[in-house]
């Protein structure tokens, strides 16, 4: 550009350079396709996702029941005829090879022929898989996916079945569910599903008509998550006894003491938790141990000591949200000990 050119003939050759560089909006899926591009469009599929893949975007853009195509009437871009009961399917080869090893081999053991007919107990299912499969991918929801995931495991197409697990995870985990993963080989629902019924008593996992039906592989998941669960519990109602539990006695510096005779007061030793919880033993010389009951209403130290004591135990419970399961006292504003 010369640098008599005016200012306004910069901007305008500035903004068509702009509109040339800038791609055009695709077309959305509702806009009818011209013929090549449809072909393209089938000739050229996107490769499927690994599992590994799918997992961080579930669903490729499902959309809704009403957009999508029909495959009963020919449109002059299909390669094959699918015959499944009373129904004629118009659908491509190429497409459905790719997506899916067992109809690659359907097709591979049908070479040369224009029509191959499929076995499948209900048309209407086997339809309803294929609009989920091609674009733009009917939705996947609660209404459909128990058909929809029989035949996505049956022929194989892991991208369908990944959008299928994103709706059983949403549902509530049951022994039930927990075979249906099993039965569909979906580890990773399978562990989510184990550890939302780890709550369960083995009572109630054996009351479900399912769990006889669990292999030993997902029975093992469910008592590891079962016993972790327990494990967990058992460590809660542990820090809770001996917090409660050293709320009752006190460690006491030696003093001149209204409470126990003075040979009390040698060396005591208590244990405490580090910075990783493990156990650590402390000494502490010139102390004593001393009970709530033996404490002289007239002995200061022993007071102080039995309160800091106390605020210390408290805190440590709170901090570990022990005290959730005494909501009912969320008013109490004062502890008062009465050791007499």
């Amino acid at each position: 550009m010369s640098k008599n050119q005016p200012k306004s003939a910069a901007k305008s050759e500035k903004s068509q350079i702009d509109n040339e560089q800038t791609p055009k909006t695709p077309r959305s899926h509702n806009h009818s396709r011209a013929t090549n591009d449809l072909d393209l469009d089938i000739k050229t599929p996107r490769t499927p996702r690994s599992r590994k893949d799918s997992q961080d975007a579930k669903t490729p853009c499902p959309t809704d029941e009403t957009s999508s195509r029909s495959f009963e009437e020919p449109d002059g871009t299909e390669s094959v005829v699918v015959s499944v009961g009373k129904k004629k399917l118009y659908l491509h080869m190429d497409y459905l090879s790719i997506w899916s090893p067992v109809f690659k081999q359907i097709f591979k053991d049908n070479e040369g022929k224009k029509e191959v007919e499929i076995e499948e107990p209900d048309e209407n299912i086997f339809k309803e898989f294929i609009e989920c499969l091609y674009p733009p991918h009917k939705i996947v929801n609660d209404d459909n996916v128990d058909d929809v995931i029989a035949l996505a495991s049956k022929y194989e197409t892991e991208e369908l079945r990944d959008r299928c697990e994103v709706v059983f995870a949403k549902r509530s985990p049951s022994i039930k569910r927990l075979r249906m993963a099993q039965d569909f080989k979906m580890p990773n629902l399978q562990e989510s599903i184990a550890k939302g019924c780890a709550n369960m008593t083995l009572e109630q996992m054996e009351c479900s008509e399912d769990f006889d039906k669990l292999d030993e592989q997902s029975r093992m998941l469910l008592f590891r998550e079962r016993a972790l669960q327990l494990e967990d519990d058992l460590e809660e109602v542990d820090d809770m006894s001996e917090k409660v539990y050293l709320m009752t006695k006190f460690i006491a510096k030696k003093h001149k003491c209204l409470s126990v005779p003075e040979d009390r007061f040698t060396s005591v030793t208590r244990t405490t938790r580090d910075a990783r919880g493990r156990r650590v033993k402390e000494t502490i010389k010139d102390a004593a141990y001393i009970k709530i009951a033996e404490i002289n209403d007239r002995c200061v130290s022993c007071k102080r000591a039995l309160g800091k004591n106390t605020l210390e135990q408290m805190a440590a419970l709170d901090k570990k949200n022990l005290f959730d399961p005494f909501k009912q006292f969320d008013n109490v504003t004062h502890i008062h000990f009465h050791p007499h």
